[in-house]
């Protein structure tokens, strides 16, 4: 009999933990909702202003409700990192962009585990996993003024793919990786001037 999904991503899941060699850290993954309360607890440690600049409120919330619900259906990663007292270190958090890409919304490290390839042992195991899972392209978006992040992405092989203005975060640059060898060299020969489909 076939896996269902969740158990596809529940096995992946139980590799990505044995395979992660982050000495002295674990990994949990909360439900939506323990995440938010954790994140709601720590977001101040990692970051040092607020988390939007806009929040949708009043009618304009109850409003968008049922679109709200409906998106939680979709696949998510909500991934915890502590060390090994159960305090928290930072948290990586995103879900299903399309049919083929998983979007990377929101990752950080609290200021004292930073510069120390903590974030960049995780991203190399984390980018395996979601191809195990079945994705083909990862997408980020980042803040143009976060040079560290952004030249990691570079780094792990994400290409700069465009900017977008948005009320809630201000200006962000879009990062995408292809995971396969295939998609990397269309990906390139569009961006070197190749668009024709052959």
């Amino acid at each position: 009999m076939e896996k269902t999904f969740e158990e596809h991503v529940r096995e992946k899941r139980e590799e990505f933990r044995n395979n992660l060699k982050l000495e002295g850290f674990k990994v949990e993954f909360p439900d939506s909702k323990s995440f938010r309360e954790i994140m709601k607890e720590n977001f101040s440690k990692v970051f040092d202003h607020p988390m939007s600049h806009y929040v949708a409120q009043g009618e304009e919330f109850q409003r968008a409700l049922p679109v709200y619900r409906k998106y939680e259906e979709c696949h998510h990663e909500n991934m915890i990192l502590t060390d090994e007292d159960g305090k928290f270190v930072g948290h990586f958090c995103g879900e299903s962009e399309d049919h083929s890409s998983f979007y990377l919304r929101n990752a950080g490290l609290i200021p004292e585990y930073r510069r120390q390839k903590i974030a960049t042992k995780f991203m190399e195991e984390f980018l395996s996993y979601l191809y195990k899972i079945g994705y083909a392209r990862v997408t980020s978006q980042h803040h143009p003024t976060n040079n560290p992040v952004l030249i990691m992405m570079l780094q792990f092989g994400f290409h700069i793919a465009g900017v977008e203005i948005r009320e809630e975060w201000g200006t962000l640059i879009k990062c995408v990786k292809l995971l396969s060898d295939d998609r990397e060299k269309v990906f390139t020969r569009i961006v070197q001037g190749g668009n024709d489909i052959t």
